[in-house]
């Protein structure tokens, strides 16, 4: 124990000796020793200090835990008997005078610091608070002693481990390792910090895998070795998060060393920074990065622990024991442990210096100037800004609910000169130092640096500085390997997760169609759309099609062209475009073929009708009767119009088109507009297949019959076409052609032929030349063959019926032609 006098005294617990399964204590700890030398070089410093406590020093009584927490509740129970003892008001010796505690000053303690690890803190911790004694530790960072209601006389000058958890994820974001292994320590410490890095790491997109629970307790070197091979199994896991205490981290290296094995390291706080961790497998442990909270050199303390000697610093008991542990010799007045037996050399108690290798002093420091603020403030309040030392008011105060307002609301400045406040949790603020372990240049050793830090700023976003430049991970590989299962999958790639490691996957790439619903899903898109093909993550619409005045399939000839109702039948689909179509689709041949049945029917009533004068023969007539039959028509097309309303929709022959058409174009029944006139074109047929052998001369029923044959056979090509067709391109195509080549075809045979005579060769434009020489003819109105005499009469009486100028006289011309071919017969006939 050391006994640092004091008029207040602290009570404190360090780690100075090594847990050991073979003894109660193993051997002597670096950081141990370290942490006591520099509380004991705050208490001078606070009580140099005229402005702090003013007339009251500051002690220590200071315990070794072992770093076992079953041996630092039985140092505790040192500090329990004061506090008894100190409690045992309206106990009285016989004598009369009140009872006195007998085995030191531990009735005098009005606070605790410690202990290091947040086992042996969690039962000091749950022993205090029975007797209500506050109780600060320098690097405990268990999340469950954030619990006040459990914990309500607990203060720490390190922050939680939850603030570690987002630390320690962040720093693996940064280096993108997205598939690390974990092992951390069957204790409160290493199962809370465990479960906040499961709960946070889906957050970070980082997978934990292959778990590993360490058993403090009841693991041998066999244990640590299967741990290792279990760790060596996962070859893609090159990165391992240990969070353990110093001891299992220490177990882990070594077996780690043994085993050749070759990680990147991810350390917690409870062994950040730490000589010890990485004493004896220094190559092993190269390249370790770890989390701490945030250190700041102990100003002053360097030089004054390389001054220490066993000589001058007598206040120390354990010292001796440190000294011939660093040095590897024995001091000649030194008693014999278990550990120095096998040193050799004699040193002597002078003429070395000491280096502090443990980097987390600060906290140290933190906790001692906590509880002397929370004091100074008590004297200030009890017993006034100007006086010296106790006063009876702030003795009766100086412990339990009332020192522990003080430290909830105390305040200073730390190392860094910043302002250091217990949070509400009585946790210190969020701040974490980076640390990386590594060869020195001059190959004289290994060294952890400080290459970065953490923090949350005032926004409460989390901010990780990294050194880029200073990070190293071995001196023959400075780069840190690569830690992932399986490379992030591609543009329009979804993960398929292999069976037993949700971290593992295969890529599967999205069909044509699909696009990436989420990182597992591919989904089709709606028709008429197509996967973005920079992002493969969304739809985007196809471009409408839809024939245009300029494709080359239109160029269908300057006399296809000069149709009116073609280009609007090929135009961009909309509701006027589509009206129009479906109403002069049906009109425009309605039209053309009531002409001509008109015109048929006259002829063959003309020639079949006898010697009687027809009526309804004349052109007024002829108009009239057109004009009825295209009535019909239009008022087809008008209710078909007012029952289905026009419209555009969409139709999508395959997954990469989008095409814009009139509504029902796609469909047979959008050929209802052609019934009525298919039927004038078949009534038209008859009578110019029963007109074809008129009188010799009367080329205009041929040209009717040839015209209307024509016409039948386009229309026979165009409905298979129409209607087996999947394309709406060709059906809008064939329903163009259809139109502007029946067109065509009755211009060319009804029109064509009189433009070319009365154009190119006007010498034929005469009687002779419009009435062709043709041997005699049967006219199937009649049904028998004329006598060349009464043919003679019946053309001259049907001429008479005829309108046309240039027929009537082609029929006279007919009459002569008949005439004179009648001579013959009739000498023929005498002769029969």
């Amino acid at each position: 124990m050391t006994n640092f006098s004091g008029d207040i005294l602290l009570g404190a617990l360090f780690p100075v000796h090594e847990r050991n399964a073979t003894y109660e204590c193993g051997r002597i700890q670096d950081e141990g020793v370290e942490q006591l030398e520099a509380l004991l070089f705050t208490l001078h410093k606070i009580n140099n200090d005229s402005t702090l406590l003013p007339g009251i020093s500051l002690g220590v009584l200071a315990l070794d835990s072992c770093d076992s927490t079953e041996y630092a509740l039985e140092q505790s129970l040192d500090f329990v008997k004061g506090f008894i003892a100190r409690s045992s008001v309206g106990f009285a010796c016989a004598d009369g005078s009140s009872p006195a505690y007998r085995h030191g000053a531990f009735d005098r303690v009005v606070g605790v610091i410690g202990g290091q690890s947040s086992a042996v803190s969690i039962q000091l911790a749950n022993l205090l608070r029975l007797f209500r004694v506050p109780q600060v530790s320098y690097q405990s960072t268990s999340p469950t002693l954030s619990n006040k209601h459990r914990f309500g006389y607990f203060f720490r000058t390190v922050p939680s481990d939850v603030n570690q958890a987002h630390a320690i994820l962040e720093l693996l974001r940064a280096f993108r390792w997205t598939y690390v292994s974990v092992v951390y320590s069957d204790t409160d410490y290493g199962n809370k910090g465990y479960d906040k890095l499961q709960e946070l790491a889906a957050r970070y997109r980082i997978c934990l895998s292959n778990p590993q629970s360490i058993a403090v307790d009841h693991f041998v070197e066999a244990d640590y070795d299967a741990l290792i091979r279990s760790l060596t199994h996962r070859s893609s896991a090159r990165v391992v998060v240990v969070f353990t205490d110093k001891g299992a981290a220490r177990s882990i290296m070594r077996a780690a060393w043994r085993r050749r094995a070759r990680f990147v390291w991810i350390g917690s706080d409870a062994w950040s920074g730490l000589e010890s961790v990485a004493q004896g497998h220094e190559e092993v442990v190269e390249g370790a990065i770890t989390v701490s909270p945030m250190v700041r050199p102990l100003r002053g303390f360097e030089r004054h622990f390389s001054q220490l000697t066993p000589d001058n610093n007598a206040l120390n008991p354990w010292f001796p024991e440190y000294w011939e542990e660093k040095f590897q010799c024995r001091l000649p007045d030194f008693q014999e442990t278990p550990f120095n037996v096998q040193f050799r050399l004699w040193c002597p108690s002078s003429g070395r210096r000491l280096s502090a290798g443990y980097r987390g002093l600060q906290f140290v420091r933190d906790a001692a100037y906590a509880f002397a603020h929370a004091l100074h403030d008590m004297q200030r309040d009890h017993c006034g800004h100007q006086h010296q030392g106790l006063c009876n008011a702030m003795a009766k105060e100086m412990q339990g609910d009332a020192l522990k307002r003080y430290l909830e609301k105390v305040s200073f400045k730390d190392e860094g000169g910043k302002t250091f406040r217990f949070l509400p949790s009585g946790d210190a603020p969020p701040r974490y130092s980076i640390l990386n372990f590594q060869r020195l240049d001059n190959d004289s050793g290994y060294a952890w640096r400080h290459v970065g830090s953490y923090s949350l700023g005032d926004d409460g976003e989390a901010k990780l500085d990294l050194d880029r430049e200073t990070l190293r991970f071995k001196a023959d590989e400075p780069r840190f390997p690569s830690s992932f299962c399986s490379a992030p999958c591609g543009r329009g790639q979804a993960k398929l997760q292999l069976e037993g490691d949700t971290c593992c996957w295969l890529c599967s790439n999205c069909s044509q169609y699909q696009y990436l619903a989420d990182e597992f899903n591919c989904r089709d898109c709606p028709l008429g759309t197509v996967p973005d093909p920079e992002s493969k993550a969304r739809c985007l619409p196809l471009p409408e099609e839809f024939l245009s005045y300029g494709d080359p399939s239109l160029l269908l000839g300057g006399l296809l062209m000069s149709y009116a109702l073609t280009p609007i039948i090929v135009a961009k689909p909309s509701a006027w475009s589509c009206a129009l179509t479906r109403f002069f689709l049906g009109l425009c041949y309605a039209i053309c073929y009531a002409a001509l049945l008109c015109k048929t029917i006259r002829t063959a009533r003309i020639f079949g009708g006898g010697r009687r004068r027809l009526r309804y023969t004349s052109p007024r007539s002829q108009l009239l009767l057109a004009g009825l039959l295209v009535s019909v028509q239009a008022a087809l097309a008008t209710g078909w119009l007012l029952l289905e309303p026009p419209s555009v929709s969409h139709v999508y022959p395959s997954r990469a088109r989008n095409v814009l058409v009139c509504q029902g174009s796609d469909r047979a029944s959008y050929l209802l507009g052609l019934v009525y006139p298919s039927l004038l074109i078949g009534v038209c047929t008859v009578y110019a297949f029963k007109t074809r052998k008129c009188p010799e001369g009367f080329n205009e029923a041929r040209h009717l019959a040839f015209a209307n044959y024509t016409t039948c056979v386009i229309w026979l090509a165009f409905l298979p076409l129409f209607l087996l067709s999947g394309s709406p391109t060709i059906r809008t195509l064939a329903l163009s052609f259809l139109l502007s080549l029946s067109g065509a075809v009755q211009t060319a045979c009804l029109f064509a032929p009189k433009v070319y005579i009365a154009l190119c060769k006007p010498a034929k434009n005469t009687r002779e030349g419009v009435m062709s020489h043709h041997h005699g003819g049967r006219c199937p109105a009649v049904g028998c063959i004329m006598h060349p005499p009464l043919a003679l009469n019946n053309l001259a009486a049907k001429a008479d019926n005829l309108d046309n100028i240039a027929v009537a006289e082609a029929a006279a011309a007919a009459a002569t032609t008949a005439a004179t071919a009648a001579k013959p017969l009739r000498g023929q006939s005498k002769t029969l």
